[in-house]
């Protein structure tokens, strides 16, 4: 089983900083959204973006202790990026995991429009888990046979999302 996280929402603050850059309360007050992702096209914007300092370490370094504690489990990243700036986005988004120790085993990195492919196991079938902010992404990732976890950093409980992984991993044994 391998656990993957998202970033934006779960790792890193996007969608706070989306919100500092166009001045509004909530992203989904900016006017044209696709226009404003075009805009962090070329820039630094991923790499500088903040940590979830409450959340992001307490929840990486318990995904980081289940693996080490567990051989049959490990501990990854999915990340979506840009479509209008593909390569340069991933990129920045691996100089945030770096710069913030975060960076997982290189076979445990995607960066992917369709998460929801890493479902399962490609040997034996079995269900790995996804933790991630968005709703639809957790609905396909429950419709290919994954788990799926709901969590938004910026509003949820860390130790909620620990109890959920932690009751899955007892399931596995």
């Amino acid at each position: 089983m391998i656990i993957y996280s998202d970033m934006d929402g779960v790792l890193a603050d996007f969608f706070g900083d989306l919100e500092k850059l166009h001045k509004v309360n909530h992203w989904k007050e900016i006017r044209d959204i696709d226009k404003a992702l075009q805009d962090l096209k070329g820039t630094q914007f991923f790499a500088d973006l903040p940590t979830f300092h409450m959340m992001t370490y307490p929840l990486v370094g318990h995904l980081k202790e289940i693996e080490s504690l567990n051989k049959t489990i490990q501990w990854g990243i999915i990340s979506t990026p840009l479509k209008c700036d593909h390569e340069h986005s991933i990129e920045m988004k691996k100089r945030w995991l770096k710069k913030n120790g975060l960076m997982p085993s290189k076979h445990n990195l995607h960066f992917l429009y369709d998460k929801e492919q890493l479902a399962t196991n490609r040997l034996d079938g079995s269900p790995n888990v996804l933790i991630d902010d968005k709703t639809t992404n957790v609905k396909k990732w429950r419709d290919k046979g994954g788990i799926g976890l709901l969590f938004q950093a910026n509003t949820d409980s860390v130790d909620t999302i620990k109890k959920h992984i932690d009751r899955i991993v007892r399931d596995e044994r």
